[in-house]
């Protein structure tokens, strides 16, 4: 055998393990249970060789974000920065995982100047557009937490914030409506 010949079969047998365990976090019986796995989770999302995994292990952190329990060990192990850098992902999904992870985790304006010096905000103002309305809801619920700070709410006009904001306060969604 060549070296390395397993890692394609390693590498699929790992994206379908982080599938199992995004199907059981998304389950609210187990959630807690998988408090274990947020550590390997916050890694995975950590490095740029996990592609395919990315997606699950996203999605993963999300469903255990939705346990309060869970929210504590999240934060200790980094997944907030984690998921935030994670709303600059050119995929859409893991978009929609990193911004409703950061919303249940909650932001406050201690984090405004982190999120205007990463360009964190500049997403979540495309995503006050992106196609779900729970996307929508949970990138304004961040947005509206960081506009505490007078400087964030300054950014968030020059980058043309304004127009979407008001477009989800239109919305028939009640939901996005209420975030905005």
């Amino acid at each position: 055998d060549a070296p390395g010949a397993d890692a394609p079969a390693a590498s699929a047998a790992r994206i379908s393990m982080v599938r199992v365990v995004a199907a059981f976090a998304a389950d609210p019986r187990y959630c807690d249970m998988l408090r274990i796995t947020i550590q390997p989770l916050v890694a995975m999302v950590a490095q740029a060789g996990t592609k395919g995994v990315l997606p699950h292990a996203a999605r993963a952190l999300t469903s255990l974000s939705h346990s309060e329990p869970n929210r504590d060990a999240l934060r200790e192990a980094g997944a907030q920065r984690r998921m935030a850098e994670l709303l600059l992902h050119a995929e859409s999904g893991v978009q929609a995982s990193a911004v409703q992870c950061v919303a249940n985790l909650g932001v406050d304006a201690t984090d405004a100047k982190a999120f205007m010096d990463a360009g964190w905000h500049l997403a979540l103002i495309q995503l006050l557009s992106a196609p779900a309305v729970e996307v929508q809801g949970a990138a304004a619920a961040v947005l509206g937490n960081l506009s505490a700070v007078p400087e964030f709410r300054v950014a968030l006009m020059a980058d043309g914030a304004l127009r979407p904001i008001l477009e989800l306060l239109q919305a028939a969604e009640l939901p996005a409506r209420t975030a905005a």
